[in-house]
């Protein structure tokens, strides 16, 4: 099965395996001494971003309600969890290769597990199929610029995908993809007593804050 990812804009992507981040890389296509074509490391290449799906919230802008679909940067020490949806950019460099091939052999076991917040759901598609929306939601599928297109009748997808299914009050609003940047997540700067600590942990792929034995998403919410 085969992927191409479009450099310089975000893609969805799913794997049927688990890799740490800083094993993710591009590299660039070069053609050895025997005229063959290769990816050299030593030729140069691109480490990707990697956003891992948030939520969604609804923002005031102009005058208008935005449904901004959230997403933080994954860390080079942290784990993309196989057949979990995510997103992924690649800056444009010359002869950079922009595929990825797998056997299909990878597929046989995979188990999908869509990325649920709330009503709204980042689905994760392994092979091709049939898109599916649920009665009473909308579908949205990341195009190119960085945009988000609605879909509402179901369609074939490719593989190593993923798409969002959300409530169909959401399909009037202009909709957008944002990167949100952690909060109170560097603590060398946090003056702290015995009666207030402040650190981050990683749990299940996502980053929180422990201030004072309360628990932080990286938006700030108070979890508990």
């Amino acid at each position: 099965i085969q992927r191409n990812i479009s450099l310089g804009d975000y893609n969805t992507l799913t794997l049927p395996f688990a890799i740490p981040k800083e094993h993710m890389k591009f590299f660039k296509k070069v053609t050895d001494e025997d005229g063959a074509y290769v990816f050299d490391p030593a030729k140069g290449g691109a480490e990707p971003s990697i956003l891992v799906f948030d939520g969604v919230k609804e923002v005031e802008e102009n005058g208008e309600t935005v449904v901004e679909f959230q997403f933080h940067e994954l860390q080079d020490d942290e784990l993309i969890l196989a057949n979990t949806p995510f997103l992924i950019k690649v800056e444009q460099q010359e002869k950079l290769t922009s595929r990825l091939h797998f056997w299909e052999a990878y597929f046989s076991s995979a188990q999908p597990a869509a990325v649920q917040s709330g009503q709204v759901a980042f689905v994760p598609v392994l092979g091709p199929q049939t898109m599916t929306i649920p009665n009473g939601a909308t579908a949205f599928i990341l195009v190119s610029d960085n945009r988000l297109a609605k879909v509402t009748a179901s369609g074939e997808m490719l593989g190593l995908r993923g798409y969002f299914v959300a409530p169909s009050t959401l399909s009037n609003m202009p909709a957008r993809i944002a990167v949100k940047e952690p909060v109170a997540s560097d603590t060398e700067n946090v003056e702290a007593s015995e009666h207030d600590s402040v650190y981050k942990i990683v749990e299940n792929q996502r980053v929180y804050i422990i201030r004072d034995s309360s628990k932080f998403d990286v938006l700030g919410n108070k979890i508990e």
